[in-house]
């Protein structure tokens, strides 16, 4: 596999924040997605996007941001992982296996930029509904979220984060938080790329995942891996 450039980084940080991203998004994605070839001062980040600013590779907007030229940004976004490009393939995928384990139809919703609809907050308890405005105040959502349908246990609430790249640490702590916040009784972290050996084990010393469930997601098959789940499976009958 041919090393990742730091530019070629950079890109793939403008199109995974989408389409524009502050200095802060560069340097954390372009960390992240070069971790395996050692460190990389945020100095030579910052280097390579100022001259490929100069060499019109990168534009730099009034507001502080850059972005690509022309239309390659949106192209790229959907190709560098973007989160958004497999929600819909995701929420398929949990409706029917919803469906097939609990016999029941699930509510589930795109929420990943605010926008909860009025069924879905009907369903918030009272002393709940603060949750809403704590996450429109940082300006952080679940990306996917809904309820079990029916049943004598009352509404069982699911939060879904979404990754398209190595998963750490910070992103199980992201989709607990949300789970935690909801009380919702199916909590997940979703990813195209495989669960690390190392989270797994941290797993069985620290617990890292309870209560959130991670499953691989095939974007070949549009599906979840039935054998991926971790810690276990939530759907085994």
């Amino acid at each position: 596999m041919s090393e990742l450039t730091i530019k070629d980084a950079i890109e793939r940080a403008i199109g995974q924040a989408g389409g524009r991203a502050d200095l802060k998004q560069i340097y954390a994605t372009v960390k992240k997605l070069r971790r395996l070839q050692g460190k990389t001062p945020d100095e030579s980040i910052r280097s390579d996007l100022y001259r490929g600013r100069d060499a019109g590779r990168f534009v730099e907007n009034a507001d502080g941001t850059y972005s690509l030229p022309g239309g390659k940004s949106s192209a790229l976004a959907d190709k560098s992982g973007l989160e958004s490009y497999i929600y819909e393939g995701v929420k398929s995928d949990l409706d029917k296996k919803f469906l097939d384990r609990f016999g029941r139809a699930v509510h589930l919703e795109i929420t990943a930029r605010g926008q909860f609809s009025d069924i879905l907050k009907a369903q918030v308890p009272d002393n709940r509904e603060i949750v809403f405005a704590f996450l429109e105040s940082r300006k952080a959502f679940p990306d996917i979220t809904g309820f079990l349908i029916g049943g004598l246990s009352g509404t069982r609430f699911i939060t879904v984060e979404i990754k398209r790249t190595r998963i750490e640490l910070d992103d199980v702590y992201q989709a607990k938080k949300y789970a935690d916040l909801f009380g919702a009784e199916f909590g997940f972290l979703i990813s195209d790329v495989r669960l690390p050996d190392e989270l797994k084990r941290l797993h069985r010393v620290a617990k890292i995942f309870q209560p959130v469930y991670h499953g691989y997601y095939n974007s070949q098959e549009n599906s979840i891996e039935k054998d991926s789940w971790f810690p276990e499976n939530p759907f085994r009958f």
